[in-house]
């Protein structure tokens, strides 16, 4: 890449002719130790005449100059880069109206090891009037940045990014410059999507080379899990403590893991990006950069990936003219989907992950979870009636359900009333408790299908109900006999 340079912008007004002149000094760079050093100096400035003379620019005494702006008359009314006129504007004079801007070579004019110049503008009868003078020039500085400060992610699950695959991100760096790099120390923030593997901080390459603990104090790294930053210290001297030296030409390599985590929906996109500060060895001038995940495009560019997580879904419908016997899927009974109910799921150990409500067709998805078992429940007193002079409180009945303990969704036809007929449904899981837990001597979760789910959306997992169904002798609860008479009569 291009060399790191001192840019400087100095606006303003002010008048030249013949006196007084204008002096602008600038320091706080240091030039490199070899080679010629390149200086570009910039003006914008009015009233410059095309057929004056005696108007200059200087940079340490030396009159600048190039193929269209003469040492004795720099400011002519020209549009100009490195000699060449700029075309691409309105209007396109040659005589721009007595108006300048400008950028010229000031190449080899500093010496190596310069750590000042001063530019002055000076006029011995043409007057006009400087707004801007701008410098650049070669620097003597580290570099740690574009190809010298990469960042790649590979997901160690293989295949699309879902939720519970590990990343592991590795992180090169390079010191590109002229000078040391002191006090090196690298730290990569982890987004709410990601959680950090304990134990996976290692230096690859390098000075300190090897794996790191993630406790504070005992090597060069260590992980933050409150602030959610992985900070290494690199380079020949780091310790605990402090980042080390990064020569000219030294590199080094770190990595760790991150898991996706969990829930995270479909499409998300987990975002990161690494930042190592250190200190120029000959300046003093503390510096950052950040890592760059794609040298194509232009700027530093974070660290992405797209997650695509496996979907559950289904549909709790009600089938209004059941009859008895054998449940009826949502196709074999025209099933209504019901809006506003809640299903809740449960992982594998019956613990509570969640609840979504159903749409205004019925449909619910669950959006964000790693493949694995899980157990998918509909509150039943959520489930409403379709049918006209329905009354509030209505509790449903379950004719059907499916099931998919192999990943694939299978009808039930055989659960009509729910799991345990005589015992009304347990309500909805407010305080987050397990699915055993939901279980009493006086109710228990009626309405559940247990499911695997794969790295593929499931769907079809579906629920329906019937409000004129007796399915016990109780008095109250869903089933119930006095409940029969409402919707029969509607």
């Amino acid at each position: 890449g291009a060399p790191m340079r001192n840019l400087v912008v100095f606006d303003g007004f002010a008048t030249v002719s013949n006196g007084p002149w204008v002096d602008v000094n600038v320091t706080g760079f240091l030039t490199p130790a070899a080679g010629i050093v390149t200086t570009r100096i910039g003006v914008v400035a009015a009233d410059g005449d095309l057929g004056g003379q005696g108007d200059r620019l200087e940079m340490n005494g030396t009159w600048l100059s190039d193929a269209l702006n003469s040492s004795n008359n720099f400011f002519n009314s020209s549009i100009t880069r490195l000699g060449t006129r700029i075309t691409a504007k309105t209007p396109d004079y040659v005589n721009q109206l007595g108006f300048d801007v400008d950028v010229v070579s000031a190449d080899g004019l500093l010496a190596n090891g310069a750590s000042s110049a001063t530019i002055s503008l000076k006029s011995g009868g043409d007057a006009y009037y400087p707004a801007v003078v701008t410098f650049a020039t070669d620097i003597y500085v580290p570099v740690l940045s574009g190809n010298g400060f990469q960042k790649r992610v590979a997901d160690l699950n293989a295949g699309t990014v879902q939720n519970g695959d590990v990343l592991e991100y590795t992180l090169d760096l390079r010191n590109l410059g002229l000078d040391g790099a002191l006090q090196t120390v690298l730290r990569d923030t982890l987004p709410a999507d990601a959680t950090y593997v304990p134990g996976s901080i290692v230096v690859v390459t390098g000075p300190n080379a090897g794996a790191k603990t993630d406790a504070p104090g005992d090597d060069q790294a260590q992980w933050d899990p409150g602030a959610r930053i992985v900070t290494i210290r690199l380079g020949t001297g780091a310790n605990a403590v402090s980042g080390g030296v990064l020569s000219p030409g030294v590199a080094t390599t770190a990595r760790f893991r991150a898991r996706v985590s969990v829930p995270t929906p479909t499409g998300s996109v987990v975002s990161n990006q690494g930042v190592v500060s250190f200190v120029a060895a000959q300046l003093g001038t503390s510096l950052t950069a950040a890592s760059d995940a794609d040298s194509v495009t232009a700027g530093a560019q974070r660290t992405d990936v797209t997650v695509d997580a496996p979907l559950i879904g289904g549909t709790v419908f009600e089938d209004a003219n059941y009859g008895g016997g054998a449940g009826r899927s949502l196709a074999a009974a025209a099933g209504i989907g019901r809006p506003n109910a809640r299903v809740e799921l449960f992982d594998a150990t019956g613990s509570y992950q969640g609840f979504v409500t159903t749409n205004a067709a019925g449909l619910y998805t669950f959006d964000g979870w790693s493949p694995g078992g899980y157990t998918v429940r509909v509150v039943n007193a959520s489930v409403t009636s379709s049918r006209p002079g329905s009354v509030a409180g209505l509790l449903g009945v379950q004719t059907f359900r499916t099931t998919a303990p192999a990943g694939m969704a299978l009808a039930d036809a055989n659960r009509v009333g729910g799991e345990t007929p005589d015992l009304p449904d347990a309500g909805a899981n407010i305080g987050g408790g397990s699915l055993a837990a939901l279980t009493t001597a006086s109710a228990t979760p009626q309405s559940i299908a247990p499911i695997a789910l794969g790295t593929t959306d499931l769907g079809g997992v579906d629920f329906g109900f019937n409000f004129s169904t007796v399915v016990n002798a109780r008095e109250r609860g869903q089933g119930r006999r006095g409940q029969f008479l409402v919707p029969a009569s509607a």
